[in-house]
């Protein structure tokens, strides 16, 4: 299949094809040959240029109407609008391919919900805190070291 043709390339038609209709043989044939020339530095063909002709014709806005435009800091010219439609279209699947993987991630979790709720609920005991036993065993030893600063305490008074 054949590349889609450059800016310059069209230029380059539009001119080239009004001289087929010239008077003059020579004038033709040389047309004739630089239009072959120029469709096959883009890989085309007459075929090609022919199936392109015979395609309905879009609806399109031409630049010049709202001149200056630029995206990103480029000029919006149709190669770049074509590059640009490109981008759009493959950042458009990976979006998609980015949903459906979410989709997909949401059944995984959605099914392991499911399944932990079908699972027995395991009794377990609460535990207790151990601050309090801390507390007490420290107020154990330490006892009989305040009782004898208290004595010497008394003692000294």
């Amino acid at each position: 299949m054949a590349k889609q043709l450059t800016t310059e390339s069209r230029d380059k038609l539009k001119k080239l094809i009004p001289m087929l209709a010239s008077d003059k043989d020579g004038e033709v044939m040389a047309a004739v040959g630089a239009i072959k020339r120029t469709l096959q530095s883009n890989e085309s063909d007459f075929h090609d240029l022919a199936a392109k002709l015979s395609k309905q014709q879009r609806q399109t806005i031409p630049l010049a109407i709202v001149p200056d435009i630029t995206i990103n800091g480029e000029a919006a010219t149709a190669d770049n609008l074509k590059k640009w439609v490109i981008a759009f279209n493959k950042m458009q699947k990976e979006n998609n391919d980015l949903k459906e993987k979410v989709d997909n991630l949401q059944v995984e979790i959605d099914e392991l919900e499911e399944a932990n709720e079908n699972e027995p609920v395991i009794d377990i005991k609460p535990i207790k805190p151990l601050s309090h036993k801390i507390v007490e065993e420290a107020f154990e030893r330490m006892g009989s070291i305040i009782v004898l600063l208290f004595v010497l305490w008394l003692c000294i008074k």
